[in-house]
């Protein structure tokens, strides 16, 4: 019987908490689909990883990173996101668990949106706990 994978979402991919991430994710391949990466500036970094995980949604925060990574080719279709409000009308997937890593208040908001979107949420984010955990725990039960 096979094992079902677990569908990750990694948000701050190209950042510390990311990358270490992923390298675990990238050898466990067969437990794991990394279904969503979240990134910034590091264009080379999240090439890189995009070809790696292959994806179904790339959000990337930087315009013009998005604007550069966007027309590349890769191996399978690719949704990309560089709108938050977009992004929330037309993410489709339920994530199993989403490890949020990017750093400052800037992660607040994909806290609050994947609550709703994800089974679990793994926060290595600080500030998501300091400014936003009394209202994160309330939505979460």
């Amino acid at each position: 019987m096979a094992i079902k994978k677990l569908n990750i979402g990694v948000v701050g991919s190209t950042g510390s908490v990311g990358k270490t991430s992923l390298k675990i994710f990238k050898e466990y391949k067969n437990k794991f689909n990394v279904e969503l990466l979240v990134c910034d500036k590091n264009l080379k970094v999240a090439v890189n990883q995009i070809k790696i995980h292959q994806p179904k949604y790339v959000f990337v925060n930087n315009k013009d990173v998005y604007n550069s990574i966007k027309h590349k080719k890769f191996k399978k279709k690719i949704i990309f996101f560089n709108d938050f409000l977009y992004f929330q009308k037309k993410f489709k997937s339920k994530l199993d668990k989403v490890i949020l890593g990017v750093p400052g208040i800037a992660g607040l908001k994909f806290a609050f949106f994947f609550i709703k979107n994800s089974k679990e949420i793994l926060i290595a984010n600080k500030e998501s706990l300091v400014c936003g955990a009394s209202i994160l725990l309330k939505k979460a039960l």
